[in-house]
């Protein structure tokens, strides 16, 4: 497990600690979530896709609808967690707002989502559906995708899915930032693995970067983990 991920856990651990009911929603949810949860949590999951429901073992509930629509319990839920989600959305400041609405006063909204600011980010805000298709099934050598409900989905990659847009966001819905995190994702260090090419020019990519940005910006920094604790007016 990466360092983000080990941090992410530890915080979950320490919400879900003491052994009290948790009540979790995972949001837009795939086939399995990617942190460990208690034996004293309820997940609920939603989705608009059926078939992703029922390939989801984990959940004790299930609800096919739109988060960006769906009308969501108020303060309904401990954690909520939305991976790889927002990205896909035509409208996420709109499932943003609802998750501020459905989340309990001190709860979590634990965000993944991929970084605008990284090669990999602008690659695929600037590119076709058709062009990650052959991505995953090329580069990655995924053979079904892009069918059957599997991935890549079509990708909007709105701006309002930036770290910055979503802390402005929050802060007027009194939320805070409990953990931000920038990470390589597992998909490109694979493929700077297995092409040398690839590595070259992603490699010279975050050089650039770093010396541009004085440090601040890395090419490299594809995905954003972004955890934030709703407030009592959330």
């Amino acid at each position: 497990m990466s360092d983000a991920l080990s941090e992410l856990q530890r915080l979950i651990d320490g919400h879900v600690a003491g052994g009290r009911a948790i009540r979790l929603l995972e949001a837009g949810c795939g086939s399995m979530s990617k942190v460990r949860l208690g034996e004293n949590v309820e997940v609920v999951g939603i989705d608009i896709s059926a078939q992703q429901l029922e390939r989801n073992p984990g959940l004790h509930e299930c609800i096919l609808g739109d988060i960006q629509s769906y009308p969501l319990q108020e303060h309904g839920f401990d954690i909520i967690i939305c991976w790889d989600v927002l990205e896909h959305l035509d409208e996420p400041r709109k499932a943003l707002t609802n998750f501020f609405r459905a989340a309990k006063p001190g709860g979590l909204i634990i965000l993944a989502f991929p970084n605008l600011y990284s090669l990999k980010g602008v690659i695929t805000k600037l590119t076709p559906h058709i062009v990650h298709v052959w991505y995953y099934k090329y580069l990655l050598h995924i053979p079904d995708a892009g069918v059957d409900d599997t991935p890549p989905f079509v990708t909007t990659f709105r701006l309002a899915v930036t770290h910055p847009a979503i802390r402005r966001l929050a802060e007027a819905h009194s939320a805070e930032v409990a953990f931000f995190a920038l990470r390589e994702s597992h998909d490109m260090k694979y493929v700077r693995r297995k092409f040398r090419f690839m590595n070259a020019i992603m490699t010279g990519a975050s050089l650039v970067s770093r010396a541009l940005s004085f440090g601040r910006v890395d090419a490299l920094h594809s995905d954003c983990i972004l955890v934030l604790r709703a407030g009592a007016t959330a």
